[in-house]
């Protein structure tokens, strides 16, 4: 059996490729430097996601620790029409769909811990170079897990 750390970003992938504009390109990352990486490896758009952490919860568990996952979904749009300078409405509208897309899948995804993911952030945010910078976005979804142990 995997880690609950993997269960969790599988959950999450398998989610993020129900939505047909993502498909094969949602991917498994290390950090936002690994999606810059890949993004000129695939055709974008494309989504990675991220493990960011987790934290205790304070109401317990008689089975383990009870503890809340986060992880971040990153949406990378086509370069060519999301550049910062570009400022194309039509990437927008585009990429708003797709985080719109991501929320009714996700939301509905119940986690390995038994509990559905919960929705925390979306903000826009920058990857790439200063000479190629692309807009993109980021969502922070967080679902409960018991640590038991083996």
């Amino acid at each position: 059996m995997t880690d609950i750390v993997t269960q969790c970003m599988d959950s999450l992938k398998a989610a993020l490729v129900t939505v047909p504009a993502i498909a094969e390109r949602a991917l498994y990352l290390f950090d936002q430097e690994d999606l810059i990486q890949l993004k000129n490896q695939i055709n974008p758009p494309c989504a990675g996601v991220v493990y960011v952490g987790m934290r205790p919860r304070a109401d317990g568990s008689k089975t383990g620790l009870a503890v809340q996952i986060l992880c971040e979904v990153y949406l990378i749009g086509d370069e060519g029409s999301s550049t910062m300078v570009d400022d194309s409405s039509d990437m927008k509208i585009v990429s708003t769909e797709m985080l719109d897309a991501f929320r009714n899948v996700i939301k509905d995804t119940v986690g390995p811990g038994g509990h559905k993911w919960v929705f925390e952030l979306e903000t826009p945010t920058n990857f790439g170079s200063a000479d190629s910078v692309a807009l993109g976005y980021l969502q922070r979804w967080s679902t409960i897990a018991v640590l038991t142990s083996k």
